[in-house]
């Protein structure tokens, strides 16, 4: 599941900024 902090909307985009994803999220971590 998707963390609530990060918004559907805002995985569209994050394609592009595919780090900066990875960086906000700690459970990736």
């Amino acid at each position: 599941m998707l963390e609530p902090t990060i918004e559907p909307e805002k995985i569209v985009p994050s394609i592009t900024n595919t780090p900066y994803i990875l960086n906000n999220c700690p459970s990736n971590k």
